[in-house]
């Protein structure tokens, strides 16, 4: 996936992360770092903030318990924010016409 990411930018292409969030896991201090190591590596230009949208009782006894502070959804938007100014946060597709066009700047984290 990272290669890809990277080839992609090298590329000169216009990449997004579809970040699949589930609270109380992704919003983890662990989760956080290795997501802020992959923004950094990939040089990503947008973050789309995705739900994860499946049964929470399911997905908490399939997967190996969380580990490490909970930070809230709220910190870790302002986390990337603050570490990647230039990286976009949404939820939505745009044409190719408006890639690098800055749509959520009055949100705030």
């Amino acid at each position: 996936m990272r290669t890809g990411i990277r080839t992609a930018k090298e590329s000169g292409l216009y990449t997004t992360l579809n970040y699949l969030v589930f609270p109380g896991v992704t919003d983890r201090e662990e989760e956080l770092d290795a997501f802020l190591d992959l923004i950094r590596e990939t040089r990503a230009d947008m973050v789309q903030m995705r739900n994860l949208s499946i049964d929470p009782e399911l997905y908490l006894r399939t997967v190996p318990p969380s580990r490490g502070r909970c930070l809230g959804i709220r910190s870790v938007c302002r986390a990337i924010r603050r570490e990647f100014p230039e990286v976009e946060i949404g939820y939505f597709n745009r044409p190719k016409e408006l890639f690098g066009t800055r749509l959520c700047e009055t949100l705030i984290f």
